[in-house]
């Protein structure tokens, strides 16, 4: 076993030390691994981090970051639990006008809830350009009430649902407006959203896990971004997404590598 290891730390020191030379100062890797001859995993630390603050944080199990889009297969799980072990065919046409509370067009009824968390439901491709999913004037922060009368008024078109993949965060948001909702009741809030996840899938899992707005600035660590199109490129990001706290279910959770171990 300590062979497999020292095995594996050695494959990963190799993996990050390109990057750590680029970057020597502000970045740092948790990398959790697994195997069927180490079931229950150890984790991986190199580099270090700082908060916005420009003060260093520890690195280690319980250092809190932001995952990001790995919030997604969060969001999907909580759909399985609380609305597809139950009913495998709702479409979002169940949860709008005239049949439900949420004021969705009619224009989206037809978009099932399974296509929203498996990256099929026709809506735009929004990694990269987010001009194609957000309202033009975008209201910060973006709330759950904005991006549902965002849906409303002037929703996106809808191409292709079913048949072709896109990568759509605002399909998971939409979906957390849904899980927000008392069955098929109700109104829809962050709130409920937030306290569904922590009661349903946090807690059961044992996880400290939180969102975004319950993260102290002091104890995050500032994001980073690369740009590899030609030499280089490294830049500090701010904690947060300015769509925020809309778009919770893409990517607010806020989460330490114990927890995601």
């Amino acid at each position: 076993m300590s062979k497999l290891i020292e095995r594996t730390r050695a494959q990963l020191k190799e993996f990050v030390a390109p990057y750590l030379k680029t970057q020597p100062s502000g970045l740092g890797f948790a990398i959790g691994y697994a195997s069927t001859d180490l079931p229950h995993g150890d984790l991986f630390f190199a580099g270090n981090i700082k908060n916005q603050f420009d003060s260093k944080l520890a690195l280690d199990g319980n250092t809190p970051f932001e995952i990001a889009s790995v919030t997604k297969t969060f969001t999907a799980t909580l759909y399985a639990l609380l609305i597809r072990s139950a009913h495998q065919n709702r479409t979002v046409g169940d949860y709008c006008a005239p049949k439900g509370p949420l004021p969705i067009s009619p224009r989206l009824g037809g978009i099932t809830l399974d296509s929203l968390v498996n990256y099929t439901s026709g809506l735009p491709q929004d990694n990269h350009d987010f001009a194609l999913s957000t309202p033009p004037y975008g209201p910060q922060p973006y709330s759950m009430r904005g991006m549902l009368s965002y849906l409303g008024a002037s929703p996106p078109k809808v191409s292709k649902a079913g048949k072709e993949y896109t990568y759509s965060n605002l399909a998971f948001a939409a979906m957390a407006a849904v899980l927000s909702l008392d069955g098929a009741k109700g109104v829809a809030t962050i709130d409920s959203f937030v306290s569904k996840m922590r009661e349903r899938v946090f807690k059961p899992l044992g996880l400290k896990a939180g969102f975004f707005d319950e993260a102290s600035l002091a104890d995050l660590s500032l994001g980073y971004h690369y740009d590899y199109t030609g030499d280089p490129v490294y830049a500090a990001r701010q904690p947060g997404w300015n769509f925020f706290p809309a778009y919770y279910g893409a990517g607010g959770v806020v989460a330490s590598a114990n927890d995601m171990l």
